[in-house]
C-alpha cells in the first residue's frame, strides 16, 4: 500500500496480536481481565456507598416516627388501665 509516497507494509499499531497469525496475545487477555476487574470493583464501591447513604437517611421522618411512638404509648397506657380495672373488679 502506498500512501503519501511511502510504501507501507506494516501497521504501526500492533494491537494485542501476535506477529505470526494475528491471534490475540496473553497481554490482551490480561488487560481485558484487569478492565473487567476494575468495572466490578467500581460497581461494588458504588453499591457500598449507596448502602451507607441509605443507612444514614431514615425512611420515615422523625416527626412521623415520634407520632407513632406516642400513639403506641397511649394504647399501652390504656391497656394497662383496663387490666388494672379488671383486676380490681375480679378481686
Amino acid at each position: 500500500m502506498i500512501t503519501g509516497g511511502f510504501n507501507v507494509t506494516q501497521c504501526s499499531y500492533r494491537d494485542y496480536r501476535s506477529d505470526e497469525d494475528y491471534n490475540l496475545t496473553s497481554q490482551f487477555w490480561l488487560v481485558l481481565a484487569v478492565r473487567f476487574a476494575f468495572v466490578i470493583l467500581f460497581e461494588h464501591v458504588v453499591v457500598v456507598c449507596k448502602f451507607i447513604a441509605a443507612w444514614f437517611v431514615p425512611n420515615n421522618p422523625i416527626r412521623v416516627k415520634n407520632d407513632r411512638l406516642h400513639d403506641k404509648l397511649a394504647r399501652l397506657k390504656e391497656e394497662l388501665r383496663e387490666r388494672k380495672r379488671s383486676k380490681t373488679t375480679d378481686v
